[in-house]
């Protein structure tokens, strides 16, 4: 298959997302290969997740759910195949920047 995508455009679209300091963006194929990443506020190039966790987006149309990997630590992701065409969507964030706002409010 063969993929063309204006990367100025898919930036510009991504940028007005708030996925925080942690959060990524990413696009695999149905094979589960990352074709791209939105990470830091930019694009970023090679894999990013652990094995198990692209295992699991094959599993369904969708889901969310929570990773504990060694490496990158405990995140929290939300995906969905795309109807139609052959890509997943997948968003994660941080554990620890997914409460900053609520550990920033404390009890209440």
């Amino acid at each position: 298959m063969l993929l063309e995508m204006d990367l100025g455009y898919f930036l510009n679209l991504l940028r007005n997302i708030e996925i925080g300091q942690s959060g990524r963006i990413i696009i695999f194929n149905d094979q589960g290969r990352e074709l791209a990443r939105f990470e830091c506020g930019g694009l970023a190039v090679g894999d990013s997740l652990p094995e198990k966790l692209i295992l699991r987006l094959n599993a369904g149309r969708s889901g969310q759910g929570e990773i504990h990997d060694p490496v990158s630590g405990t995140f929290f992701y939300s995906y969905l195949h795309v109807r139609d065409y052959p890509f997943i969507i997948l968003i994660s964030q941080d554990a620890d920047d997914f409460f900053l706002h609520l550990n920033s409010i404390g009890p209440g």
